[in-house]
């Protein structure tokens, strides 16, 4: 994998037509090209363009450092437009635009001078909460880390939604068009086929309308605990003051459900999987036949009745009451102490302890995704 050539990063281009505006007489024009210059010189953004338009530029009436930006990215034009065309998230800044259209998905056109009077600032990772958005954030800084893009940087807010208020959250910020927004949803689904929950289908909808630049990428997988890096995760809870209470569940997981993609990704690895989720109480018969079969490659559940071990939960209810687990959870604070364990240890010594985890393309293929929304130039120096 090399970075910035697997076609997924967000990139501001500079349609030829700007060429045509006279900056000189075009208020509102200089000032939005002013605000994005101003950006990326303070590292926020990617700004590529042909020669030409960039060269025209230099005769407005910008500031020194607007003027540096240009003398920079002129300097790179060749190693900048040759991955111009890799590229999967992309914005085309244009001049015969009147509001922000989305031609193809992941390219969007917006109007140059809608930044006349909206400053540009860096893009935003909204999750559902601070939590979920601080580990991708950490994600993203991995993916950065490990494959070393010279002279690029990550240039991100964290924004957390509320749990379920995140799509009414994502689209107030559409509609405010100020700021790029990639919002990363759970699926909470238990198993590989099942619809997705209500936020993740409202977060997909919202973004497809195109009316300003947002993204909607669902993690895949149940929750974000269940891509967590191995290693890392292992390491957290044997570090942390839950170590105790939770050294059964974790050596069960790490033999049984860890090395297993196929259980590791739906399980419930906060609260622990049901075993009646195998069993004839369980009416969804697709959700039932799946976790039949992955029961099969655990040689025990972790806990279970004479009953429910064959698969005849006695419980009129089934999945709520009966309290047999396939596989046990690690606790609803799991992702809080990975991320307590996280501020311990630098992040180098973190992608070396992903490298080795046997999920690790999952969380650098993640990763990828959420650095190359916040893709940006280096900080030029005034």
């Amino acid at each position: 994998m090399v970075f910035l050539t697997q076609k997924a990063s967000m990139w501001i281009e500079l349609s030829p037509d700007l060429e045509n505006i006279d900056f000189a007489a075009d208020n509102d024009a200089l000032a939005a090209l002013e605000n994005i210059l101003s950006s990326v010189f303070r590292g926020e953004h990617v700004l590529v363009g042909n020669r030409k338009t960039l060269e025209s530029f230099q005769k407005a009436a910008l500031s020194g450092h607007s003027k540096a930006v240009l003398r920079s990215v002129i300097n790179r034009l060749p190693e900048l437009l040759s991955l111009s065309e890799l590229q999967v998230f992309k914005v085309t800044l244009r001049a015969e635009l009147d509001i922000t259209q989305q031609p193809e998905k992941n390219h969007w056109h917006v109007p140059l001078r809608h930044f006349s009077n909206v400053a540009l600032v860096p893009a935003s990772v909204l999750c559902e909460n601070l939590r979920d958005a601080s580990a991708l954030l950490g994600c993203a800084t991995h993916f950065h880390i490990e494959f070393n893009p010279r002279g690029l940087r990550i240039s991100l807010t964290e924004d957390g939604g509320g749990g379920a208020e995140i799509a009414p959250t994502l689209e107030k910020k559409m509609r405010d068009a100020r700021q790029f927004v990639m919002a990363l949803t759970d699926t909470d689904r238990s198993h590989p086929d099942a619809a997705a929950c209500l936020p993740t289908q409202k977060c997909e909808a919202i973004a497809d309308k195109g009316s300003w630049v947002a993204a909607h990428v669902p993690l895949p997988c149940r929750e974000i605990e269940n891509i967590l890096p191995i290693n890392l995760l292992s390491d957290s809870t044997q570090a942390s003051d839950a170590r105790f209470a939770t050294s059964d569940q974790l050596q069960y997981l790490q033999k049984n459900v860890f090395e297993n993609s196929t259980i590791h990704l739906w399980a419930d690895l906060k609260l622990g999987t049901k075993l009646s989720l195998c069993c004839e109480s369980n009416v969804d018969q697709t959700e039932r036949d799946f976790w039949r079969k992955a029961s099969e490659r655990i040689p025990h559940p972790f806990k279970a009745g004479k009953d429910c071990a064959i698969g005849k939960c006695p419980k009129i209810q089934g999945q709520k009451d009966c309290e047999c687990l396939l596989a046990p959870g690690l606790g609803e604070k799991m992702l809080e102490r990975f991320l307590e364990h996280t501020q311990t240890i630098s992040m180098h010594k973190q992608v070396e302890r992903i490298r080795t985890s046997s999920n690790s393309e999952l969380w650098f293929e993640l990763g990828k995704k959420v650095a190359n929304w916040g893709i940006a130039l280096e900080k030029l120096r005034a």
